[in-house]
C-alpha cells in the first residue's frame, strides 16, 4: 500500500489476512491502517491495529449458511404465494370490494417485499462465495447517468425532491459491468430518497487519473459519526427512532461494497447528522478483467 491510497477520501485502509501460527489453528486477522501525521500536516508514519476476528468469520459463516439454506427453501412457496395472490387480484377485479383489493395489494407487496430480501441474501451469499464474475462493457457514463435519473424522476417528484446528475466529463467511457453499476447506483440513489424529506439529490461522477469517482450526495438525515465505519455492514442500518421509520434490514450497502470490491474499487461515505450524506465509491480507470469475459 503506498501513501498516496491513504490520501485518498476514505483514509483507513483495512486488509483481512488468514495466518496459521505454528501448533494452531488457522485465524483470521484484521489490519486497519491509517497514515499518521505531524502537527504541521507531515506525513510522519502510519499507525495499524491489528485485530484477531477468527470467530466473528466462523460465526459469520454459520449464519451465512444458515440463511442460504433458509433462503432457497422459502423462495418456491414464496413464488406461488406471489402469483396466486396477483391472479386473484387481476381475474376478480370486478368482484372483489375496495376494501379486499386494498388488502390484498398490500399482502402483494408484503410478499414482494419478502422475495426482495431473500433475493437479496442469496446474491450476497453468492458475491461471497466468489460465484459472481464480471462481465466488462464500455459504458458512456453520461447517458448511462441519465437514464438512471430519468427511471427514479416519479419516485424523487412524488417526495418533492430534486433529483441531478454532473459529470465532469461529458463523453467519459468507463469499462465495467454495467448491470452491476447498475445495481450499485440504484441502491445508493433508492437510500437517498428514502432518508431524504426536503432537499435533494445529487449524483456526480469525476474521472481522475487512475480511477473513476461516483458520488450520491442527499440533504437527508445524515450519519451519527459512529454509524459511518459499520454503515456497510450487513444488517446494519441508521435508524434513529425506536419505531424504525424506515423500511430495511440494511443488506443494500453489503451489496453495494462486494459488488465495487469486485471491480478492484472502494468504498467510502462522508456525512453529518441530520444535514446530509455522500456515499461514494472508485473503480480503476484501467480493470484487469478482459471486456466480455
Amino acid at each position: 500500500v503506498n501513501e498516496d491510497q491513504y490520501k485518498q477520501k476514505h483514509k483507513k485502509i483495512n486488509r483481512e489476512i488468514k495466518y496459521l501460527f505454528p501448533g494452531s489453528k488457522e485465524k483470521t486477522l484484521v489490519f486497519s491502517s491509517i497514515l499518521t501525521k505531524s502537527s504541521e500536516g507531515e506525513a510522519i508514519g502510519v499507525t495499524t491495529v491489528i485485530r484477531d476476528v477468527t470467530h466473528e468469520r466462523e460465526l459469520d459463516e454459520l449464519r451465512d449458511s444458515f440463511l442460504r439454506t433458509v433462503s432457497h427453501e422459502l423462495r418456491t412457496p414464496l413464488t406461488s404465494v406471489i402469483g396466486f395472490i396477483d391472479l386473484v387480484v387481476k381475474s376478480g377485479s370486478e368482484k372483489l370490494t375496495k376494501s379486499q383489493k386494498d388488502y390484498l395489494e398490500i399482502a402483494l407487496k408484503g410478499a414482494n417485499d419478502l422475495k426482495n430480501l431473500i433475493n437479496d441474501l442469496l446474491d450476497l451469499s453468492r458475491i461471497e462465495a466468489g460465484k459472481v464474475r464480471l462481465v466488462l462493457t464500455e459504458i458512456p457514463i453520461a447517458t448511462f447517468l441519465e437514464d438512471l435519473r430519468v427511471s427514479f424522476l416519479p419516485l424523487a417528484d412524488s417526495r418533492k425532491l430534486s433529483l441531478n446528475v454532473s459529470v465532469t466529463t461529458p463523453d467519459l467511457i468507463v469499462v465495467a459491468d454495467q448491470e452491476k453499476l447498475r445495481r450499485v447506483i440504484l441502491n445508493l440513489v433508492s437510500n437517498a430518497i428514502k432518508f431524504t424529506e426536503v432537499g435533494g439529490i445529487t449524483i456526480t461522477c469525476i474521472a481522475t487519473a487512475q480511477d473513476v469517482v461516483f458520488s450520491v450526495s442527499d440533504t437527508g438525515i445524515g450519519l451519527l459519526e459512529d454509524e459511518r465505519d459499520i454503515i456497510f455492514d450487513k444488517f446494519r442500518q441508521a435508524d434513529y427512532s425506536s419505531t424504525r421509520r424506515y423500511e430495511g434490514i440494511g443488506l443494500g450497502l453489503s451489496i453495494v461494497r462486494e459488488l465495487i470490491e469486485l471491480h478492484g474499487g472502494h468504498t467510502w461515505v462522508e456525512s453529518e447528522y441530520k444535514k446530509g450524506s455522500t456515499f461514494s465509491f472508485s473503480i480503476p480507470r484501467s480493470p484487469r478483467a478482459t471486456i466480455g469475459e
